[in-house]
Parts: structure tokens; sequence; C-alpha cells
């Protein structure tokens, strides 16, 4: 089958050229949104929180959870939903830091991070946000 369409010159090379195009998309969303998280973390340390435990507190997560976010080679896919539900219910998060998580959210959702919709939708759902979050 493979070698049919390979001699008519059809699909293998139009499915390799989506496929290059959806990879390239989705790591030129992946630097955007760590450059994001790393905007947080450099906010952070600007207002004074050095340390993990100290951001860690100020964001309602745990220190591992703080760990993994910032460190950018152990990341996977960015904030989970329960990571940013935690942050939005925490009060002590100064307006530098919740605008920059607001900016994520609004990011994510309108799919500047190259997540296809299905996984936005979801997402959503996770974090407990309405569909007017955008």
């Amino acid at each position: 089958m493979i070698e049919r369409q390979v001699a008519q010159g059809t699909a293998p090379a139009l499915i390799s050229s989506r496929n290059d195009e959806r990879r390239r998309r989705l790591h030129k969303g992946h630097a955007k949104q760590a450059a994001k998280i790393a905007e947080l973390k450099k906010a952070l340390l600007a207002l004074g929180y050095k340390t993990l435990s100290e951001q860690a507190d100020l964001l309602g997560l745990k220190r591992s959870s703080v760990w993994a976010m910032f460190k950018s080679s152990h990341t996977r896919g960015g904030m989970s939903a329960n990571t940013v539900k935690r942050m939005l219910a925490s009060t002590e998060a100064p307006r530098e830091v919740r605008q920059i998580i607001d900016e994520y959210i609004r990011e994510k959702l309108t799919g500047a991070y190259g997540h296809p919709p299905s996984v936005l939708a979801r997402f959503r759902i996770r974090a407990g946000l309405s569909a007017e979050a955008n």
C-alpha cells in the first residue's frame, strides 16, 4: 500500500509536511509558554521571594510543584489546570504576579501555546474557569 502511494507521489509527503508544520507550531508555542513561566519566576524574584518555600507559600503550591514549574528542562506542558486553580485561589499573590498568571491563562486558552481545542476545553473545565475567561 505504502509502496503504491510512494510510486504515485501522494500521501507520505503530504503527511510528512503536515507533521513538520505541527511540530514547528508546537515548538514555537512551548517556547512562548516557557518564556511566560520564566517571567513569573523573574517577577517573584524581583518582589523578594527568593526561596522555593517563599514562592510556594505565596502561590499556594507545594515546593515540588514550584520546582517543577520553574525547572524548564523538567516541564513537559506548562502549568497544569490544578496548579493554575491553586494559584488563582491564593489570596497572597501580589498584583504583578496575579497579572502574569492571568496573562498565561488568557494566552493558553487562545491557543497561543500550540495546544489543540480539545486540550484547551479540558484545561478550562479542570481549572474551573468560565467560558468568558478568554
